[in-house]
């Protein structure tokens, strides 16, 4: 069952009313009486006639039906549920049936039964308002007995909060737990079923324990649909003392609510079981059929490549400030040193190179100016042209869709018009025009090109298998697919190579059948192309082994398409020889080069270097305080100081923010908006914040670290918020000795500033002081 409508769910968590956000009780969370299901309005003299008429005519299901329905609309339920059983057994199943009988089972509170037999007319294809009705009953009779009630719609601080290293939902949440809830035991039950990585087990306290455990799982569920969610959050108590409050990482708002109603159901139907593996066995098995269709749900707030979530986890792992800009790009580094990301797509890349690169024909056109070796080749919108050009060429002869790339409907090695015809026909379902090419043999190999330089570079075996004398072909194939990294979903980093009718075909050409037993270490090739999309494997090749003049034509085929990070897909026959000397050709030019994590792995942390030339780092100031007035003039004069030293320091207060001397907002800008405004503007050598210390819980801290941190005054000891706020700064913590009295545990130094004249004026010389590696005077 794939659970609730989200829509209907989300609802329900949020409470019973408005009025009444309490558990509600059995009575009222049943509310059968209303659905339209039962039978309402039968005086107790008919519903007597009508039992007294079935005892004379027991064979009779039309009246045995009425009776229960009577039964149900008099509070009776459990009177009707023998009539029920008894209707079950006919054959064939009949609905008027099912739906009366899972409505008395959830009136008699036996809500693993009427769960099964809903699941059981979901997978007949039932559907229709009674069963929506029962489905919506289901839920709120599972969160009456036990479970997590999401108290308010989960806002996102845009923010960090308290030590949280990512951007935070916060959840607010009820939970009321079965008594002896092992809630380790149900984490790892939930995670061998799911097939998740739940983390560390939870507190045993079962409220708190089932609270972190649904803070994993939203985790987890994120982590499974590609998005990056690599923090753990936290969980305090919740305002006002009722409940738990979660600060769960999202790497998309919306997909994170979504996975957090889904996530607090389907720990809620498991607590409504009871405790225990052999209580929550058939719900597991459930909810694991149910966890792909909402993994696809959340699936498109991903990136489509598969690259963008390894250069911010390696982001993440090197501690380099990262944030999202929507439409799947992403900054990494602030300010002045930041660079975006797109998949392999950088602010650097021209726009115009991309547009060419996808367009084969005429990268072929560049190449070929700049003296570079690529196949002989002419375009066909017709599958008559493409046979008169196949002809001209001669066979084998390859077929590409113009302008696609990743190998889409790529067909390689077709010898003869029959296969050339198919190849066509396939494509034709991807694009109007094709780009018919002669077939080059050799070895197929990715150079990938960083910054004008080769450094990477795989060789790409087609998909196949290798014989070892013994097994038969259809064996091997079914090994090769058992590896655990090959799939036919997009979290799957190799593909599988399924027998296929082009599998059939090339094992014909090497005279071989399902049953043959290729000799020991024969490659039989199943695929035409080496895509790793199309089943390819990735072997990664020492730069050593490649010959100077292929490198350098690597290296000036991404010139010639002013790419600043590019894919070279090159075949030759003896890549350890000069390509002039014994043939080869370039097969296409990747703008946006996938790169995996098989073999090139290491690359992501490189480019993430190369693109930063150092951490993406620029000196931040902030000041905490409760006051505006004595805040603003801090920030000016530290503003300012730093400006003297040369830098385009920028400013963010409740007047407006400044990027040197210019004025670039009138809005209020403290806190958190003020830091988004200024750590994203490429112009902003340095930053000086001003962070209310009543924002910190609601919109978050504005950067993951900053150099100095000075705190105005202190209004008691600083709670979770403010504490991992204070915690940020590197450099120094800068405040009067009472606002820093209660600071013990902080990891930077403190530097504290008596009282006197000119408080402002030497409290930012202190801030200047413990700035390191600043200009020593005014830019020329």
């Amino acid at each position: 069952m794939s659970g609730p409508n989200l829509l209907t769910l989300a609802n329900l968590v949020t409470g019973a009313s408005e009025q009444d956000k309490s558990r509600p009780g059995p009575a009222a969370s049943t509310g059968l009486a209303s659905t339209g299901l039962a039978s309402t309005g039968l005086a107790s003299s008919g519903l007597a006639a009508m039992q007294a008429a079935l005892e004379r005519r027991p064979d009779d299901d039309a009246l045995r039906l009425k009776v229960a329905r009577g039964l149900i609309g008099a509070g009776d339920a459990a009177a009707a549920l023998p009539h029920l059983r008894r209707l079950m057994q006919v054959q064939p199943p009949h609905l008027a049936y099912w739906l009366p009988m899972a409505e008395a089972l959830l009136v008699t509170g036996d809500l693993e039964a009427a769960r099964e037999l809903i699941e059981r007319m979901q997978r007949s294809g039932v559907t229709g308002d009674g069963l929506d009705a029962l489905l919506r009953q289901l839920a709120q009779a599972e969160w009456a007995r036990y479970g997590i009630r999401i108290l308010e719609r989960p806002v996102a601080m845009a923010g960090l909060a308290g030590d949280c290293v990512q951007p935070a939902l916060r959840i607010h949440i009820l939970v009321d737990s079965p008594p002896g809830l092992d809630t380790a035991e149900l984490a790892s039950a939930m995670a061998r079923a799911l097939d998740l990585d739940l983390g560390a087990p939870p507190p045993a306290q079962p409220a708190e324990g089932t609270a972190m455990l649904l803070r994993s799982l939203v985790v987890a569920l994120q982590q499974a649909a590609g998005l990056p969610a690599f923090d753990t959050g936290a969980a305090l108590p919740g305002p006002g003392g009722r409940g738990i409050l979660l600060l769960v990482p999202y790497g998309d708002e919306a997909a994170a609510r979504r996975a957090a109603v889904w996530a607090a159901w389907a720990i809620s139907s498991l607590l409504a079981v009871g405790s225990g593996p052999a209580r929550w066995a058939r719900r597991l098995a459930s909810l694991a059929r149910s966890l792909p269709e909402l993994v696809e749900q959340l699936r498109p707030a991903a990136s489509p490549t598969g690259n963008a979530i390894h250069f911010l986890r390696a982001a993440h792992r090197m501690g380099v400030p990262w944030r999202r800009f929507g439409a799947h790009a992403y900054q990494i580094g602030n300010g002045a040193r930041s660079r975006w990301l797109d998949s392999t797509l950088t602010d650097r890349t021209p726009g115009i190179s991309v547009r060419l690169a996808q367009d084969k024909m005429v990268t072929c056109a560049i190449l070929r100016r700049a003296g570079l070796p690529v196949p002989a080749h002419e375009l066909a919108t017709t599958v008559e042209h493409a046979v008169a050009v196949a002809a001209r060429l001669g066979y084998p002869v390859v077929v590409k869709p113009l302008a696609l790339d990743g190998g889409a409907g790529v067909a390689a090695g077709l010898e003869d018009e029959a296969a050339l015809r198919r190849a066509f026909a396939d494509a034709g379902a991807i694009s109007d025009t094709m780009l018919v090419e002669k077939h080059v043999e050799g070895d197929d190999y990715r150079l990938v090109v960083v910054d004008g330089r080769v450094t990477w570079a795989i060789e790409r075996v087609a998909g196949g298998v290798r014989g070892d004398g013994e097994r038969t072909l259809a064996a091997l194939l079914e090994e090769l697919n058992a590896d655990p990294r090959r799939g036919n979903g997009k979290e799957a980093s190799l593909r599988r190579v399924d027998w296929d009718e082009e599998a059939a075909h090339l094992a014909r050409r090497q005279g071989l059948g399902p049953d043959s037993v290729p000799a020991a270490g024969r490659f039989v090739r199943l695929r035409r192309i080496t895509n790793v999309a199309r089943g390819g494997m990735p072997v990664p090749l020492p730069l050593e082994r490649i010959h100077p003049d292929n490198i350098r034509m690597a290296e000036r085929a991404a010139a010639a398409l002013r790419l600043d990070l590019a894919g070279i897909d090159f075949i030759v026959p003896d890549i350890a020889r000069p390509w002039h000397a014994v043939g080869g050709a370039i097969n296409e030019v990747n703008a946006r080069p996938s790169l995996g994590l098989i073999t090139a792995g290491h690359l992501f942390p490189d480019i993430i270097a190369w693109m930063l030339g150092g951490d993406g780092r620029i000196p931040i100031v902030g000041i905490v305080a409760g006051e505006d007035a004595p805040a603003t003039d801090l920030a000016r004069r530290i503003h300012r100081l730093l400006c003297d030293r040369g830098l385009r320091a920028g400013l963010a207060i409740a007047a407006g923010a400044w990027i040197g001397d210019e004025q670039v907002s009138w809005a209020d800008q403290r806190g958190e908006a003020g830091g988004a405004l200024l750590l994203t503007d490429v112009a902003v050598e340095a930053a000086v914040l001003h962070l209310p210390r009543e924002g910190l819980a609601i919109m978050g801290i504005p950067f993951d670290r900053c150099d100095v941190l000075v705190r105005l005054d202190a209004d008691g000891p600083p709670d979770f918020f403010e504490k991992g706020l204070l915690r940020r700064a590197t450099s120094a913590l800068v405040g009067l000795p009472d606002a820093l009295a209660d600071l013990a545990d902080a990891p930077a130094p403190a530097v504290a500033v008596q009282p006197g004249p000119d408080l402002a004026g030497r409290l930012a010389a202190a801030a200047m002081g413990a700035l390191a590696g600043l200009p020593a005077g005014p830019a020329s």
